[in-house]
């Protein structure tokens, strides 16, 4: 590939894999409780994500600094990458992490939740299963696709329960707003951009739809199980 291809435009395909991703979420039980506005599964999915949510912007940042080191012995073109649109990156992150957490916690006490207390209980085997996954020691494209697709399912669940008046009227606005910030998009390049194309630039070929869409399935995969056992919660 040539070097600029962190500057290509991304494959029309990645548009049909976050469709069936969507559709993956929308048809979930769990979906389908927070579309009626159920208080108790969505005070159990808000508890029951939190680590992940709490967790994810910092193991993102360790994971971008990994891949520039060990980009050096694998070749110019993922290392002029890194180096080049790494920091911003990195300085997006490290922008969001304390906010989306926060929103996040918003979310919480607009369903009457408090922080800490309500907050404090083991973290779930299947919510652990997702952060020790995301974790996971792999090759660069496939971490920057894994991140891209977190990403992928935070819109995904936002524009779906952003769509249903019950779940915004049990929110409020404030309540709302971390679903907002997924669901909504400045002109920029959003972080799932930068992370593929980050994740297609380290490619000696072509990125190729079957290998990309089966790590982003799998993501979504580890959401689905974390969020099925959450919405159980008893908080």
């Amino acid at each position: 590939m040539h070097d600029n291809t962190f500057d290509q435009p991304l494959p029309s395909w990645i548009q049909d894999t976050k469709a069936e991703a969507r559709e993956r979420i929308s048809t979930t039980a769990f979906a389908a409780a927070c579309r009626r506005g159920n208080r108790a599964v969505m005070r159990g999915l808000v508890v029951g994500l939190w680590p992940f949510v709490h967790h994810f912007p910092k193991t993102i940042i360790r994971a971008i600094v990994r891949s520039r080191k060990r980009s050096l012995p694998q070749g110019r073109r993922l290392l002029n990458t890194m180096l080049w649109h790494g920091p911003d990156v990195l300085s997006g992150i490290r922008k969001d992490e304390k906010n989306h957490r926060k929103l996040w916690l918003n979310t919480g006490e607009a369903l009457g939740l408090k922080y800490p207390n309500d907050f404090k209980r083991p973290v779930l085997p299947e919510t652990q299963a997702w952060i020790d996954a995301l974790n996971g020691a792999a090759d660069p494209f496939t971490v920057f696709v894994r991140f891209a697709a977190i990403e992928i399912v935070a819109e995904a669940v936002s524009v779906e329960l952003l769509a249903s008046k019950a779940f915004v009227s049990v929110l409020g606005e404030r309540g709302c707003e971390w679903f907002r910030v997924h669901a909504e998009h400045d002109s920029g390049m959003t972080h799932e951009e930068l992370e593929l194309r980050l994740a297609f630039a380290s490619l000696e070929e072509s990125p190729r739809e079957v290998l990309t869409n089966a790590v982003i399935q799998c993501v979504v995969d580890n959401f689905l199980e974390a969020a099925k056992a959450s919405a159980k919660l008893v908080c």
